[in-house]
């Protein structure tokens, strides 16, 4: 009785207790959080850990790969790769539907960043910078494009665990 709040409810013979307690709605940041964990790009991830015997750093930022420059014309963002195998000296970016083609009404390309071109050439110029500085710096670079893989009507990845390592294995 002391240590732990206990609850006791009476209900008759028969009938079922419903609970009035309201949960607690999930939070924008756990549900970030859980769209991650079931991403395309993070069961891939897991199968490259699984098959390099290793765990990559996920969303690794090296000092050395930066963005444009932000309005103050002073700072700019380190840009991130999707998993960075420190051991192998390796770097693995997964190209989802969006990296292949134009994102159309959902991105808004008529709005311009910060660097006055739309976020679909923005990626574009990213992509070919992290090439570009991980060649200079000596570090290796996997590309893994989702048309390698099974894809359902959503561009989603069927999931076939098998397939998908063979596929990843020749890469």
């Amino acid at each position: 009785r002391n240590g732990k709040s206990t609850y006791w409810y009476l209900v008759r013979e028969g009938k079922q207790y419903s609970s009035k307690e309201e949960t607690k709605p999930i939070s924008k940041r756990q549900l970030g959080i859980n769209k991650r964990l079931n991403s395309d790009e993070n069961y891939i991830l897991n199968l490259c850990d699984a098959l390099l015997n290793d765990t990559a750093s996920r969303q690794h930022r090296f000092p050395f790969l930066l963005g444009d420059f932000h309005r103050d014309k002073k700072s700019r963002t380190k840009l991130p790769v999707d998993g960075f195998y420190e051991k192998l000296n390796l770097v693995i970016e997964y190209h989802e539907k969006q990296h292949a083609e134009e994102a159309g009404d959902s991105d808004q390309p008529a709005i311009k960043t910060v660097s006055g071109v739309s976020r679909d050439e923005q990626r574009k110029i990213y992509n070919q910078r992290r090439r570009d500085v991980l060649e200079r710096k000596n570090i290796n670079l996997v590309e893994v494009n989702f048309y390698a893989f099974e894809n359902d009507n959503e561009m989603n990845i069927i999931r076939n665990k098998e397939k998908d390592i063979e596929i990843l294995q020749g890469l």
